[in-house]
């Protein structure tokens, strides 16, 4: 069956989602048992568009339900079941509220291998409960490449919707990380880093939608990586472009020589790489990157505006220039600010 076409009929509407082939294609058996106060859905075998779905739904007490649940996934992709905002414009809500606020459930749900905004997680689990207007997913768990990720949330719908989230991301590689991130702001140029990503996030937000929830977001994150590499940026080459700009405006000859061969897709391992960001008013706010290489190290401070797509970030290289009485390697031993702003992408 199509789930639109059989809530149409049973009187209740759909909101729009993502992907418009969502839950287009559904078909399910199971047992089913019941002493009229109470329903029975076992050895579940369900197809949700391309996903398996299999495990039991239990509802007792049906004029007040409480339900519970474990259900097992073989693969889907969560980002186009996202409700999006219809044809007038007006933001489709992220969880139905009416439904948060009389549900009772409590259960388990687990997915071998799901997308979540864009990246590939597996063994998603996700422990969730709604009692009294409060939904809580404590604890959710993933795995994201070799790493580990475990997070809590708890949604209350009681009166206006609040959002509390607080995650830990253990040994999860960039590409998975931080790598998506970049390309969103940067676009397909942006430079890629390497390594595993340490992370801790504490949020709260308010809202109807996600983009009020966005809006509203604050709280704190910090990241950090005990080594790796960034391919994408000449760190050399750009020092000296400076030197060789400042000598040219200053009537100050350097060698022909002196600059090396741009090389767009140069590796700079590095030591180390920490930043902390405040959330808050649509933006992250971050004054203490810092990236430690044999090279070269980079600390930063600025602004990523997630709600209007506006990037404003002011980092500052530092090379590690050789120790000769040559002018032109005494300028580049000094730090050189850049700015980097403008529309993502």
């Amino acid at each position: 069956f199509e789930a639109a076409k059989l809530a149409q009929h049973l009187k209740f509407e759909l909101p729009q989602l993502a992907n418009p082939e969502s839950l287009k294609s559904v078909a399910l058996a199971a047992k089913f048992k019941t002493d009229f106060g109470s329903v029975h859905l076992d050895d579940i075998a369900a197809n949700v568009d391309q996903s398996q779905v299999s495990g039991y739904v239990h509802v007792a007490g049906l004029s007040e339900p409480v339900v519970q649940y474990e259900l097992q996934a073989d693969r889907i992709n969560l980002d186009d079941y996202m409700p999006v905002a219809d044809e007038s414009g007006k933001a489709g809500a992220l969880i139905p509220l009416d439904f948060v606020r009389a549900a009772a459930l409590d259960g388990l749900i687990d997915i071998e291998t799901a997308v979540v905004g864009g990246i590939e997680v597996n063994d998603l689990q996700v422990t969730s409960s709604i009692e009294n207007g409060i939904l809580t997913a404590n604890p959710a768990m993933m795995r994201v490449h070799d790493g580990e990720v475990s997070a809590a949330l708890r949604f209350d719908a009681r009166e206006t919707p609040t959002l509390q989230i607080t995650a830990e991301v253990r040994r999860v590689d960039a590409d998975g990380s931080l790598n998506p991130l970049l390309t969103s702001i940067i676009g397909d140029q942006a430079p890629v880093i390497s390594g595993q990503v340490d992370a801790d996030i504490n949020m709260s937000a308010i809202g109807f939608s996600i983009a009020a929830l966005q809006r509203s977001a604050k709280g704190n994150a910090k990241l950090g990586m005990a080594g790796g590499s960034i391919t994408g940026i000449d760190f050399s080459y750009a020092s000296q472009s400076v030197v060789a700009d400042y000598a040219e405006r200053n009537d100050f000859r350097v060698s022909r020589t002196f600059n090396e061969e741009y090389v767009p897709d140069r590796v700079t391992p590095f030591e180390s790489l920490n930043a902390s960001f405040k959330i808050g008013g649509g933006r992250l706010v971050n004054e203490d990157f810092l990236m430690v290489s044999k090279d070269v190290n980079v600390n930063g401070s600025g602004s990523i505006d997630f709600v209007n797509r506006r990037l404003d970030y002011r980092p500052e290289i530092d090379m590690h220039a050789k120790k000769t009485g040559n002018i032109r390697d005494k300028l580049r031993d000094h730090p050189m600010m850049y700015h980097a702003h403008g529309p993502f992408g």
